[in-house]
């Protein structure tokens, strides 16, 4: 951009010159010059390629709300409120994951198609109006389509992390640079930086100073162990957990993977129940987890007191090694909310509150139960 407008500014002293040229007697340097200015304009606009149309809308899919009147969700209800409408819903887009971009406060929220071989997309909107900015349509390095589940994303001070799919066996993340998503239009973008991870990235998010990177473990419905964790760990609830948070301090720098390692070797390990869709670390001390599965089925937020430091709980193995471990459990549970079906990502708000995406208004899940199109904040 800035190259152009150089280039118009020298169009415009030639011009000048020769029509000064031209009032005193002179003669034009050239012909070029003296083509009129209106030529050049259009001459220099016709140069600037098209861009492509937004292919997304936030188009509400959800016309009757009946949640509302539902006993069930009374706290819920009286802490949340409704915000901004997801977008890509009328798309056919299943919104999966998001995270809040501190500087700029764009909320980047992640979604897939259930037909293989369809881009699944990332779409930003601008949480100071609501509206939908840009979308960045997802492509594998080779430029073909990724049509990954995106099940996470998290975004640092200047890198945007999405869930990758397998690559050689191994769990990935996908790391973005911020400065390669413009703020406004339709782009493609490859996901060319990967990085291994030991757990399958079901959800992410950056806060409280780590990357989180959790997996969603259900057994009963065959979502088993991860291959880097094929192990459980005991509660004070008599279940055993599978679902485990790995924890980056991103304060040390960028994820790497250390010569010898297969994955990226993580500095604390959160232990956490079944079903769990998304997790936000907070400030004041807490954890708050999303917990849901089913179109009819309700979902819980899950808050607890952790201070990241503190006694641990246990060590966990990883690649060989111990790290630190803190179990979500009942003897640190604080609060526990039920919410309407399909809670999926978390992200921490600027005002301390911490917004709640639901896939439930996805037209893939029309028949579910208390329905909702709007991404929720909620105040604890």
């Amino acid at each position: 951009m800035s190259c152009f407008k150089k280039g118009l500014s020298l169009s415009a002293a030639l011009l000048a010159g020769a029509l000064l040229l031209t009032a005193c007697g002179g003669a034009p340097a050239s012909s070029a010059s003296s083509v009129p200015a209106s030529s050049v304009a259009s001459s220099e606009a016709a140069e600037q390629p098209e861009e492509p149309a937004m292919k997304y809308t936030q188009t509400p899919t959800v016309p009757t709300e009946t949640y509302k009147e539902k006993a069930d969700f009374a706290d819920f209800l009286s802490k949340a409120e409704p915000g901004l409408v997801i977008p890509g819903l009328a798309e056919n887009l299943i919104p999966q994951g998001m995270d809040q971009c501190d500087e700029t406060g764009i909320l980047y929220i992640s979604g897939y198609y259930t037909t293989d071989g369809k881009s699944s997309a990332i779409l930003a909107v601008d949480t100071a109006t609501g509206e939908l900015t840009a979308e960045y349509i997802l492509l594998n390095a080779g430029g073909t389509p990724f049509d990954g589940h995106v099940g996470g994303v998290a975004v640092s001070e200047d890198i945007l992390y999405v869930s990758g799919q397998k690559q050689n066996g191994l769990y990935t993340i996908c790391a973005i640079p911020l400065k390669d998503l413009p703020a406004e239009g339709s782009h493609e973008v490859k996901l060319e930086q990967t990085i291994p991870v030991p757990v399958s990235p079901s959800f992410l998010s950056c806060s409280h100073g780590y990357l989180w990177v959790g997996n969603f473990y259900h057994p009963g419905a065959d979502y088993p162990l991860s291959d880097g964790m094929k192990y459980t760990t005991a509660s004070a609830d008599g279940e055993d957990y599978g679902c485990y948070i790995m924890g980056y301090d991103l304060s040390k720098g960028s994820l790497s993977v250390a010569d010898g390692d297969d994955y990226a070797q993580p500095d604390v390990v959160l232990v956490g129940p079944n079903k769990i869709q998304g997790v936000v670390a907070g400030e004041d001390d807490t954890v708050t987890l999303s917990q849901s599965y089913g179109r009819k089925n309700n979902a819980s937020l899950l808050r607890y007191s952790l201070a990241l430091g503190e006694t641990l709980d246990t060590m966990l193995t990883v690649q060989g090694r111990d790290v630190p471990g803190y179990i979500l459990d009942s003897k640190r549970l604080k609060e526990s909310v039920t919410a309407m079906p399909m809670t999926e990502a978390l992200a921490d708000a600027k005002d301390g509150s911490i917004y709640v995406l639901f896939e439930s208004g996805a037209i893939h899940y029309a028949n579910g139960l208390f329905r909702t199109d709007h991404v929720w904040k909620i105040k604890f």
